[in-house]
């Protein structure tokens, strides 16, 4: 009779993993759970989202963590020249692992100008609006058929800086073009 006992430490389970531009600042936010098996945190930015940069170094919280715990970072992009910027976390293991969190990409916008992106082209179920408000604002979302039917109308409150907003409504629809009105303020 041959038994083995092994025993294998799960990485830590990333809740969750956000950020937005404030001024000339990337405000990122992450939330952890169950870093037992986790030494640190590398916050990495790049402006081409293949060669990334480590900005910063987390220790995580004390060997064997298994609660949940919230974690923030702010990095100063008052120097950078490129359109777009590019953020992820590595997560080092003590067994010498090392994983990656999913990527951030915001634009920079060259003017206090709202500026309003969607992806992907074309949208299959989950339209992504990036805007960048000079304000904190409310923003009207209407979209459109190819008839000029409202198909959706949605009221959101935007913050100074960029935000992404997800909306799933297109798993049922047809394809086809589609118009987004999108109203900030009054």
């Amino acid at each position: 009779l041959w038994v083995a006992e092994t025993s294998t430490v799960l990485p830590l389970t990333l809740l969750e993993f956000n950020g937005r531009l404030v001024d000339n600042n990337g405000l990122l936010n992450w939330k952890t759970t169950d870093e037992i098996n986790t030494n640190s945190f590398d916050i990495e930015r790049s402006t081409d989202g293949v060669n990334f940069q480590i900005l910063h170094r987390v220790n995580t919280g004390p060997p064997g963590l298994a609660g949940a715990a919230a974690y923030n970072y702010t990095d100063d992009i008052s120097g950078i020249k490129s359109q777009n910027i590019y953020y992820r976390i590595k997560f080092s293991q003590m067994d010498d692992r090392q994983l990656y969190s999913n990527v951030i990409k915001y634009q920079l916008a060259s003017s206090q100008q709202p500026v309003i992106k969607i992806s992907p082209n074309p949208v299959k179920d989950n339209m992504q609006i990036q805007i960048y408000s000079s304000a904190d604002n409310l923003a009207a979302i209407s979209l459109y058929d190819q008839m000029g039917q409202l198909i959706n109308k949605t009221m959101t409150q935007v913050q100074k800086g960029t935000n992404v907003i997800s909306l799933n409504i297109f798993n049922n629809r047809p394809a086809g073009i589609y118009q987004a009105v999108i109203l900030l303020g009054d």
